[in-house]
């Protein structure tokens, strides 16, 4: 004896399937762009801070009375969320933990020679 299944029984569970993997992939992606967002900020406040540590160096020779200004303007730009953020998410390799630690504890000497107008110090590091 064949037991007969309903056509709209077949559909409903295809159908029910088909959501399932729908929800997934949409959670997977919106998890990603999520991501992608901090990353991409996080890459404009590094490009933002290696273009204001030539800044600093060029206020250095040229006009040294500004640099106290600019190195508060630094100092905020190192701190910013986006890459504070970075310490404490989950996905983020431990290199680039480790590199922005590297790049903190770089900072503590180079905003010393900054203070001290010490150019040559300044661009070795």
């Amino acid at each position: 004896m064949q037991i007969t299944r309903s056509v709209s029984l077949r559909i409903a569970k295809y159908l029910f399937l088909i959501i399932i993997v729908a929800g997934v992939i949409s959670s997977l992606s919106l998890a990603i762009m999520t991501s992608n967002k901090s990353d991409a900020e996080a890459i404009n406040v590094s490009g933002s801070l290696r273009m204001q540590s030539y800044r600093l160096l060029y206020l250095m020779e040229k006009q040294p009375e500004t640099v106290e200004k600019n190195l508060s303007f630094y100092e905020k730009s190192l701190h910013a969320s986006s890459l504070v953020d970075i310490q404490h998410q989950l996905f983020t390799p431990d290199i680039v933990k480790q590199s922005y630690q590297t790049i903190l504890e770089r900072w503590a000497e180079m905003e010393t020679f900054a203070r001290q107008n010490n150019i040559y110090q300044y661009s070795q590091i």
